[in-house]
């Protein structure tokens, strides 16, 4: 009798423990679904004149989703260079000052674009390998300027530039500016005055920097014109003059170019 007792407790409990699961669930499932048909309820019964005081969501515009996959690109570019003076030191001690006409420049270049790094702005590092030519409009020797018909030379420059561009895409447009660091090779050829032989002739290694700014083009998904304004200078050339005086000069100039650049 008494294990019997015992059984039929044991089944009413678990009767009552499925129960009360079965109750609970109930329970929430029907306070669940209370709230959201309230919710809803509640929207319906708000007109829509009453969103009225509640402000805009933001609208972010970002650009760079126009920007093209990462990859190589290669081109050219040309244009004018207006040199800084220069001067050197021949035997007297007398100095020789250097007024340059507006020379040419250009150069190629291999790149490769790195694109949307934040809100439509790209990096692009770039080796450049480039030729300047500057012939001497006049010289001043020893305070004397000597007359353009009088005056004779000329200086170059081969460089070799690692580049580092941060592009802004605004559509077909792309905003740029960067800097470059490398190295020159500068010939500062045959200076002289008539009536003489050349006094400067020598020709020297340097560092070279540049930084630039300019605005690009996309014709195609893979061709893009631009055109930029760039400072180049050349430091410290250690150059000998055919009277024996030792110059240390810098060759720095403004240059305004204009090129083009080809995706692949």
């Amino acid at each position: 009798m008494i294990a019997i007792v015992c059984v039929s407790g044991a089944l009413v409990r678990a009767c009552l423990s499925v129960e009360c699961e079965r109750m609970v669930r109930r329970f929430f499932w029907g306070l669940l679904a209370l709230t959201v048909f309230s919710g809803f309820g509640a929207t319906a019964a708000i007109s829509a004149d009453d969103f009225s005081d509640f402000p805009d969501a933001p609208v972010i515009e970002r650009f760079d989703d126009a920007f093209r996959e990462a990859g190589f690109y290669a081109g050219g570019r040309a244009g004018a260079v207006l040199a800084d003076d220069t001067q050197f030191t021949i035997t007297g001690p007398s100095t020789v000052e250097n007024e340059y006409e507006t020379g040419l420049t250009g150069s190629l270049f291999l790149g490769f674009e790195l694109p949307d790094l934040y809100f439509g702005a790209g990096a692009r590092v770039e080796a450049e390998v480039g030729y300047s030519q500057l012939d001497v409009d006049t010289h001043t020797v020893a305070g004397t300027h000597i007359t353009a018909a009088n005056s004779f030379g000329s200086t170059d420059a081969f460089t070799a530039m690692a580049n580092l561009y941060i592009d802004y895409n605004l559509g077909a447009f792309r905003p740029f500016i960067g800097g470059g660091i490398g190295v020159a090779r500068v010939g500062i050829d045959n200076h002289g005055v008539t009536g003489s032989l050349g006094v400067m002739d020598d020709t020297e290694n340097g560092l070279a920097w540049q930084v630039m700014a300019g605005v690009g083009f996309d014709v195609t998904n893979e061709l893009t014109l631009e055109a930029m304004v760039r400072y180049q200078e050349v430091t410290d050339l250690e150059l000998v003059s055919s009277t024996g005086p030792v110059s240390t000069l810098d060759l720095a100039s403004t240059q305004i170019l204009l090129g083009a650049r080809y995706s692949f």
